[in-house]
């Protein structure tokens, strides 16, 4: 073609129609590649994705002093807005991605999800109420009229969103790097404590929260411990986290009682003690802690709600979110507490053994076995004990419930019955058992830190009681400690639960929700599928969740078909910790301590 050809020369014309046609026959021969090379980088992303939680990227100190684990998020977050790009250009195929419509790309998001990819969109946020065990349902494509927002680049492809650039498809809050004046939003340190009795999966909950702070670099700079729980922020005692070696941390999932130490120590109110509240804003001012994550009960969660407020009248706003625990499964609004699970599922074992042992003894030798449990006002623990069996003549054979006022009478001839009719009784008894006047049948006269009453042990006074009353040789076992430490057979669905509350709190808070605990949600009991909510910490603090009156027999003595379509999920599964000679190999934590910056010391 000359220079001066004319633009309706037909020759010219000709050459750029066969240009344009062996252009776009070359495309259309190098899709069936292209597809093929974005399977195979979606596979790979999908590994690396998959892996991502045991990286241990985030904190400003790495876990193990690992700088190269930062390197690491910003890779993964490439990943991430390549792998969008390409399933937006896969769902127009060799078209120009710029010229792919709204409801085509809507569309292209859903065969992500269908395929598995929703996890690497959302890999750097929590999708709320993430439901388990769930299909995939097709979300609706955008209404017409729709506004589109600006393009964002990804490589030389610009692609669309339906949603706003700190959103993932999802419709969760991505990690935001600026505000909203163009500077980057500073890190905040974040604290997080263990309190009141532990449990078998607490340490569950500490490594989600660990996990997820070291995903969220952007918003947690370092993650603090309070040693032997809020004593330690109380008296300046901080556990750097990040000294501890990704290993350690994965190994809390597996270890049971309190890694970082407890303490049953409750903060009065603020008229009564503001001292105490205004030494933890200074001690959280003083190494720049922004988040409090506060892994308790009933009694804890009051705390983090104070704190919250407290914090906002001093001028350093504090975001406060609970982490629920507590075995007694006495929590409002969540659908069970971690920590009951196991707990349920050691007693409905230990019940069905120890059950086994007594009646294969009973014609010569021990004819009632009582066997002493936790629940100071409500009957949970108690009523797993039920689920050891399901015919009469199977033990337990009588439950006494805190819900239930004592009727010794009532109780006596009850057990009489039993060992007439099967040749002994199994007989399972809550420590909070009480008298019609609201009194225990083991009060020990005395109150513990919390100003609960102490229990002196039921166990024995019912065992006593038979002795007495009939005459029959009796045993009696506490549970106790037993109970709650017991790792080696706690139940998986508890594990899971109590992971992903630890980790929910750490998604709500970067998001900037403040002074919630995360619940757990049932969507159904068969199969068991849950998904996990969050409710204000004044719908929780101080509040008690007792067992319904329809959970109960009519005779008081045992549990209901609706209470076993309850529990039984709860129990489900195993996760055994690794063994080693023999014995459970639990994580030890080196606790290195934090530099102390405030000269004044405080006296608990």
């Amino acid at each position: 073609m000359t220079a001066g050809a004319s633009p309706r020369d037909p020759l010219h014309e000709l050459a750029r129609i066969d240009l344009q046609e062996n252009d776009r026959l070359q495309r259309s021969a190098q899709l069936p590649q292209q597809l093929v090379q974005g399977t195979r980088l979606l596979e790979i992303a999908r590994k690396a994705i998959e892996d991502e939680p045991t990286l241990g990227v985030g904190l400003d100190q790495p876990l193990a002093d690992h700088t190269e684990d930062d390197i690491v998020g910003n890779q993964l977050a490439g990943i991430h807005g390549c792998l969008r790009g390409t399933a937006e250009l896969a769902a127009g195929g060799h078209r120009c991605a710029e010229q792919i419509a709204c409801r085509d790309l809507w569309n292209a998001m859903f065969l992500s999800q269908a395929l598995g990819l929703g996890a690497f969109a959302g890999a750097r946020c929590t999708q709320e109420n993430d439901s388990h065990v769930v299909g995939t349902t097709r979300p609706e494509p955008p209404e017409a009229g729709t506004p589109r927002y600006r393009p964002r680049g990804i490589g030389s492809i610009k692609c669309y969103s339906r949603v706003p650039l700190n959103h993932c498809s999802a419709g969760c809050v991505m990690p935001h790097s600026k505000s909203g004046s163009g500077r980057r939003t500073p890190k905040r340190n974040a604290f997080y404590a263990q309190s009141g009795g532990v449990s078998a999966v607490i340490n569950a909950s500490a490594c989600g929260v660990i996990e997820a702070a070291a995903r969220h670099s952007r918003h947690i700079g370092r993650l603090y411990a309070g040693r032997h729980g809020i004593i330690g922020a109380l008296t300046e005692d901080l556990i750097d986290v990040g000294r501890e070696s990704r290993a350690t941390i994965r190994g809390l999932k597996y270890t049971p009682a309190g890694a970082f130490g407890s303490a049953r120590f409750k903060l009065k109110g603020l008229a009564e003690n503001r001292a105490e509240y205004e030494r933890l804003i200074e001690v959280f001012r003083a190494h720049d802690i922004g988040y409090f994550f506060y892994n308790g009960g009933n009694d804890s969660m009051d705390t983090a709600l104070k704190v919250s407020q407290l914090s906002e009248s001093l001028g350093y706003p504090i975001t406060c979110v609970g982490v629920p625990k507590t075995v007694d499964n006495d929590l409002p609004h969540t659908d069970c507490c971690p920590g009951f699970g196991s707990v349920a599922k050691f007693i409905a074992v230990s019940t069905r053994e120890a059950g086994l042992d007594v009646a294969s003894m009973a014609r010569t030798s021990t004819k009632v076995f009582v066997l002493e449990v936790m629940g100071r006002h409500a009957g949970w623990i108690a009523a797993a004990g039920g689920l050891a069996g399901r015919k009469p003549e199977e033990p337990p054979h009588i439950i006494l419930f805190p819900e239930i006022p004592f009727d010794q009478a009532a109780f006596l001839q009850k057990v009489k019955q039993c060992v007439t009719q099967y040749g002994y009784c199994v007989v399972v008894v809550s420590e909070g058992a009480a008298y019609p006047d609201g009194r225990f049948l083991a009060d020990a006269g005395t109150t513990d830190s919390f100003g609960h009453t102490q229990l002196g042990g039921v166990g024995p006074v019912v065992a006593n009681m038979v002795r007495e009353a009939h005459g029959y040789k009796y045993h009696w076992a506490v549970a106790d400690y037993l109970q709650r430490a017991a790792r080696h057979i706690a139940s998986r669905v508890d594990v899971e639960q109590a992971y992903a509350v630890g980790r929910a709190a750490v998604e709500l808070a970067v998001k900037g929700v403040n002074a919630v605990m995360p619940i757990i949600v049932r969507k159904s009991s068969r199969p068991y599928r849950w998904s996990i909510g969050h409710v204000p910490l004044g719908a929780v603090a101080n509040q008690e969740k007792k067992m319904p009156r329809e959970f109960i027999t009519a005779e008081g003595f045992g549990i209901t078909a609706p209470c076993r379509r309850y529990l039984e999920p709860l129990i489900g599964g195993e996760d055994y910790p690794p063994y080693s000679a023999g014995l459970p190999s639990y994580v030890h934590l080196k606790g290195v301590s934090v530099r102390k910056r405030l000269k004044s010391g405080f006296a608990v």
